[in-house]
């Protein structure tokens, strides 16, 4: 019997987005990593734990995304939506759970990936160039 036939409404699902892929996903359906009130980065697996959250998917590859830093250091994206730095016993902790997930990530991420490389190597017009070209420089300038 489905929730049409029986007249009632489908249970709502919290959406939550993975910080490294940017891609949406029922909350279930990834994992959540915490900074508590002291500061430390953990894995909240029954994802109630207090303080500020983020969320990856369970896969090698978002979980490398997410601790890669800019040039080595840092935490990547899940110190950026964290606002924290990750220490080297909590990025050891978090790369450890990592290991246990496959090497897939998810079905769109590699054209997500291509449109932001796309994008990066278009070239760009100077700001004034554009202006004019709109016809919305001022006369004053």
């Amino acid at each position: 019997m489905s929730a049409a036939s029986t007249g009632k409404r489908p249970r709502h699902r919290p959406q939550r987005t993975c910080v490294a892929c940017r891609q949406t996903e029922d909350q279930r359906g990834l994992v959540r990593l915490v900074r508590g009130p002291e500061g430390r980065v953990t894995v909240d697996e029954r994802g109630r734990a207090p303080g500020r959250g983020a969320y990856l998917h369970p896969s090698k590859r978002c979980w490398e995304r997410a601790l890669a830093g800019v040039g080595g250091k840092g935490g990547g994206a899940l110190a950026h939506a964290l606002r924290a730095t990750i220490d080297e016993d909590d990025r050891a902790a978090l790369t450890a759970y990592a290991a246990r997930f496959a090497d897939e990530g998810p079905q769109a991420d590699d054209g997500a990936a291509q449109t932001a490389t796309r994008a990066a190597s278009e070239p760009r017009e100077p700001r004034a160039a554009s202006r004019q070209a709109r016809g919305t420089e001022s006369e004053t300038r």
